[in-house]
Parts: structure tokens; C-alpha cells; sequence
């Protein structure tokens, strides 16, 4: 997902009662006008005149500003190498190895950003980020013929640069979908992840092929239950979350570490799918990009976590059953060097134990 500033750019977080913002203590104004109470001399003006221009160069001479509002002016921040993830496929647990592109190896190249089609009832959603309108009308449409249906909700973003899904792909592994009941087809950034229901085994290998021929060389995570019974469900518990998060990213109100409204949403959706398997354990993670302080990352990063939880409990999810961790900047799952890359980093993720 392209870098808009609507919601991503949230990681500078405030306390009124420390005075802090970003890395620095920053004064009220009424402090400010105590300090300085004489009439400014010409050179103080003179001075005054010159300090945006020194700062402006100082900033072309370091490569431009930093992308996280958490960085003040004339503060350098520090990028590391990100590492790539694969989803372990019975769980929708994580692991990472060291690599400088969150992209899977091979042909396996799938988006840069998170998509996912969802059907519940009988809306079918389409969820992308598309370089064009001619990628986004190929998409739709190929959605449409898959399924035999002549309209699909249409969350569909055009943003320059983006490189959206295949539509191709898409297409076939949405077909092989199709008798899923209410299914889901999600690339997280880690993994192509596909949830349903058939009735056979042999249904469920055609959705495994599907998604290895369409994405061939990327890591895939075969979620569709075999039946309709809440144990064969729980079973694939993780790869719901994931579909869900694909969907709707975990973001957070402007400076704060509470979820916005439409994460809101989309945790009760999956505190509805935990609370029916009480035997299921959740961990709640909490990432930041590289920007700031090491353990400034973590904090933001652990408050986030501890708010969604806290959202998960008070909609049905017994306290027990969830967990909450911090990583700060730890797992990145995209370049830090990059708009899109820093924004997929800011993330939460929820896996099931």
C-alpha cells in the first residue's frame, strides 16, 4: 500500500504528563514566551532568517526528512535490513529469515502491497492497491467471471506505482474457490492464504494447486476446512485472521495507540471467530519501521498491542485466551527504505498458538 499519511503515519505517539513528542521535550508556548522577554536585536532576526535555510540543507545532505512523524526536525533515523516471512500453514505462526526484499523467492513475485476477496453471504469484496484503471477494471472483472456473479464490492485503489495482483492469478484461484462457501483469499505480504469449506479432500488439494500454479514460488497457506463443524474451523483459525487483516490492516487514531473505527470493526469480527474456539490461544504482536530509538519502537509497539487485546477481551474473547507482545522494530516484513515499506511495517499482527 502506497504511503498516503491517512492512517499510517500515526508512530509518533505524545504523553501530556512526560512532555514528550517524538524523541524531544517540547515546550509549551507559554514557556517559550517566558524565556525571552527583550526586544530581538538584527541579528537575532538575521539568525532567524537563516536557520530554515541551514536546515534545509542539512536535510538534501542526508537524503530528505524522515517518512515517520515520529522523528522531529533535524533528527536522522536509522533503517535496517528487512527480513522476509513465511506463515506456517497449520497456524498462521510466522517465522523469518534474513533478506532484503519481503517479496517471495523465485516466480513467486505477488504484490507490494496487501490484497484480499472475500465473500460473506453473497457480497463478494475485492480489496487492492493497482497501478491503473485498466488493472483495476482487469481485476474486477476477473473476479466477476470466476464466480459467475455481475457485481462485486469494489475496494479496489488505484495508487501510481503500485503493482497490484495479477489478475490472472487471482481469477484461478478465486475458481478454485468458488464451491468454498463463505471464503477468503488474502496475500498478507507473508504468504497467499486461502480459507472455506468443500466437502473432500480432493477439493481441498484443487485449492492447493490452484494457489502453487498461480503464484508459483510463493509461500501458501491452505486454509479450507474439509466440512462445516466448529472443530474443522478452529483448525484453520489463524489463516481467518490473516484473511481478515488482509482485508482491513490494524490501524490507530491520530497519535494515539487505540484502533481507529474500521480496525475497531474488524477486531470484533475476529474476536467473533476466537470466542468460538476456546481452545485456540492468541498472540497479539506489535511492529514498528526502524525510525527512532530502539526502545521507544518497543513501547509504541507493546501499548498497541496491550489496546487491541484489550478491544479482542472486551468483545468476547476470554483474557486468558489472548496474549499481547511488543517487538518494536524487529521482523520487518518490507523495506524500510521506502514510503509503502515503512507503512507495511507499522502493523499488528494476531497468529493463533
Amino acid at each position: 500500500m502506497a504511503y498516503d499519511g491517512s492512517g499510517e503515519d500515526d508512530e509518533r505517539w505524545e504523553s501530556e504528563e512526560r512532555g514528550v513528542l517524538g524523541h524531544e521535550r517540547v515546550a509549551t508556548w507559554a514557556e517559550e514566551t517566558r524565556r525571552y522577554r527583550s526586544t530581538p536585536a538584527g541579528w537575532w532576526w538575521l539568525a532567524l532568517l537563516a536557520i530554515p535555510a541551514l536546515l534545509a540543507a542539512l536535510s538534501l545532505a542526508v537524503g530528505g526528512g524522515s517518512d515517520d512523524p515520529k522523528a522531529t526536525p533535524g533528527t536522522s533515523s536509522t533503517t535496517r535490513p528487512a527480513t522476509s516471512s513465511s506463515s506456517d500453514s497449520a497456524s498462521g505462526t510466522s517465522t523469518s529469515s534474513s533478506s532484503t526484499s519481503a517479496q517471495p523467492s523465485g516466480d513467486g513475485s505477488v504484490a507490494s502491497s496487501a490484497f484480499a476477496v472475500t465473500r460473506a453471504g453473497d457480497p463478494v469484496t475485492v480489496k487492492a492497491d493497482v497501478a491503473d484503471e485498466a488493472t483495476k477494471t482487469a481485476l474486477l472483472d476477473a473476479v466477476k467471471s470466476a464466480l459467475g456473479v455481475s457485481a462485486v464490492t469494489d475496494k479496489v485503489t488505484v495508487a501510481a506505482g503500485a503493482k497490484g495482483p495479477s489478475a490472472e492469478a487471482v481469477g484461478a484461484a478465486v475458481s478454485a474457490l468458488k464451491d468454498a462457501g463463505d471464503f477468503g483469499l488474502a496475500w498478507d505480504l507473508k504468504s497467499v492464504v486461502a480459507t472455506g469449506s468443500v466437502a473432500s479432500e480432493d477439493a481441498k488439494k484443487a485449492v492447493s494447486d490452484a494457489l502453487a500454479a498461480a503464484w508459483p514460488g510463493a509461500a501458501t497457506s491452505n486454509g479450507v476446512s474439509i466440512g462445516t463443524d466448529s472443530a474443522a474451523t478452529c483448525t484453520n483459525l489463524g489463516q481467518m485472521i490473516q484473511v481478515a487483516l488482509a482485508d482491513t490492516k490494524i490501524t490507530f487514531v491520530k497519535y494515539g495507540t487505540d484502533p481507529d473505527a474500521a480496525s475497531v470493526t474488524v477486531l470484533k469480527k475476529v474476536a467473533g471467530m476466537a470466542a468460538k474456539c476456546p481452545d485456540a490461544r492468541l498472540t497479539v504482536t506489535g511492529y514498528t519501521d526502524s525510525s527512532g530509538s530502539d526502545a521507544e519502537n518497543k513501547v509504541l509497539s507493546e501499548q498497541r498491542a496491550k489496546a487491541v487485546q484489550k478491544v479482542l477481551v472486551s468483545n468476547g474473547v476470554a483474557a486468558g485466551q489472548v496474549a499481547a507482545v511488543g517487538k518494536g522494530e524487529a521482523d520487518p516484513i518490507a523495506s524500510n527504505t521506502t514510503a509503502s515499506g515503512i507503512a507495511a511495517n507499522r502493523r499488528v499482527e494476531i497468529t493463533v498458538n
